[in-house]
């Protein structure tokens, strides 16, 4: 039998990209103002560059706290831990070698507006923006800001894609954000309008329900460009309070009408199975969730039992009592991204347990993992002798590459069952020739 804790998850799902704070300030707050009269503005920086060993000054924040995830019911299949998403190299760009970068005025200062030469140093503004610390990301995004009103297009796109990538951390940069969503050029206004949208769903996480449902409607107003929150809409649609899941509900149908309707339905329908189902009809279009369908996978008593009839065919056949759950969901997530690394772990996952062995040695052609990977997961399942002839037919598949196997194999040759014996010579002759 399959140990229930061996696949146990820890949380509720988790977004694709969840990249909010939830102790981040207001995200649309305005910057510092200017200083007042009679007080000397600070020096320009392409004069007086910070030095650097120079020790962090008042306009230092604190990192923000990490975000712990709830704690959500067990399961049988754990799902991997999301990978963060990861921005894009940007290109040279030729000019000088880059000078320091400008010091700021207050946590959330913007910098001055770029002068002769200073957009050669976007580079490392770029460079800043990614870095681990959560004070060097933000700084960065002030000091990204004014290159949105650069004059060449070009200096506006860069730029308008690295605070896109920033999540939370560009809310210092909110303010130019806001203005560039309106630039002439469609790419700088569609990484702006990206970056505002990705700041909005820092108050999906408030405590106060009503800033919740605010933060839904300003992202619904952004329909399909908000697609890329559209997971995190999803979640929403279980929030604990019943007016936030209603803004979500409606949200989603303005962002992504064509899963809304049967993401609905399994989470608050009857006909589940049938919408899961149409779900992986709709192929990549249905991606955003990917979260949810992983969430059922670890916790699959979550869900009615699964009909028979949605079993996939071949070798995947059918799994027994309340783990009949895996094949549709299987199913469904390999048409929706088959090539999703965590599909890959659980496939890889189910090839080693006796009771869902033919189900992932039926999606073994379909993820992407090395094939190394691959072969472990089978070595391990011809130690324990459960659906032996289906592990040493998936063996001889992988040719040379399979050689892990031999060992064992040979042993299997020496079996007093002629059905075993004669299927590990013909692996053994495969995998040798």
């Amino acid at each position: 039998m399959v140990g229930m804790g061996a696949f146990a998850t820890k949380s509720l799902w988790r977004p694709e990209k969840d990249r909010g704070n939830e102790k981040a300030a207001n995200p649309l707050a305005p910057v510092a103002p200017a200083p007042p009269a009679g007080v000397a503005p600070r020096p320009d920086p392409d004069d007086t560059p910070r030095r650097p060993d120079a020790p962090p000054g008042p306009d230092v924040l604190p990192a923000p706290p990490p975000i712990v995830p709830p704690p959500g019911p067990g399961g049988p299949l754990a799902v991997p831990p999301v990978a963060p998403p990861v921005a894009p190299k940007v290109g040279p760009i030729a000019g000088p070698v880059p000078a320091p970068m400008p010091p700021m005025v207050g946590p959330v200062a913007v910098a001055p507006a770029p002068g002769a030469g200073a957009a050669d140093r976007i580079e490392e503004h770029i460079r800043a923006s990614k870095d681990p610390n959560a004070v060097v990301r933000q700084k960065a995004a002030a000091t990204l800001a004014p290159f949105l009103t650069h004059a060449d297009e070009a200096i506006r796109r860069l730029a308008a894609k690295a605070l896109s990538d920033m999540g939370a951390d560009a809310a210092p940069a909110a303010a130019a954000l806001e203005k560039a969503a309106k630039d002439d050029d469609e790419e700088v206004g569609k990484w702006a309008r990206q970056a505002l949208i990705w700041l909005l769903t820092v108050d999906l996480k408030a405590k106060e329900p009503a800033k919740r449902i605010r933060a839904l409607e300003q992202i619904a107003t952004y329909k399909g460009e908000a697609n890329i929150v559209g997971d995190q809409l999803i979640a929403a649609m279980i929030d604990k309070t019943p007016a936030v899941q209603v803004a979500a509900a409606e949200a989603l149908e303005k962002v992504n009408p064509k899963v809304q309707k049967h993401v609905f339905t399994i989470l608050f329908g009857m006909s589940k199975w049938g919408a899961i189902d149409e779900l992986g009809k709709l192929g990549s279009d249905a991606a955003i969730a990917l979260p949810m369908l992983f969430h059922f996978i670890a916790n699959p008593k979550l869900l009615p039992e699964a009909p028979l009839g949605f079993a996939p065919p071949g070798p995947g056949g059918f799994v027994k009592s309340n783990h009949a759950a895996y094949s549709p969901l299987f199913a469904t997530v390999s048409r929706i991204a088959p090539k999703d690394k965590r599909f890959a772990a659980l496939v890889l996952e189910a090839v080693k347990q006796p009771e869902l062995r033919r189900l992932g040695i039926h999606h073994l052609n379909t993820i992407e993992a090395e094939t190394a990977d691959k072969v472990k997961a089978l070595v391990v399942a011809l130690g324990d002798g459960e659906s032996i002839f289906d592990v040493m037919t998936a063996l001889e598949g992988y040719g040379k590459k399979a050689a892990p196997a031999l060992p064992l194999l040979k042993k299997l040759k020496l079996s007093t069952k002629d059905t075993i014996r004669e299927a590990a010579r013909r692996a053994v002759e495969k995998i040798e020739e």
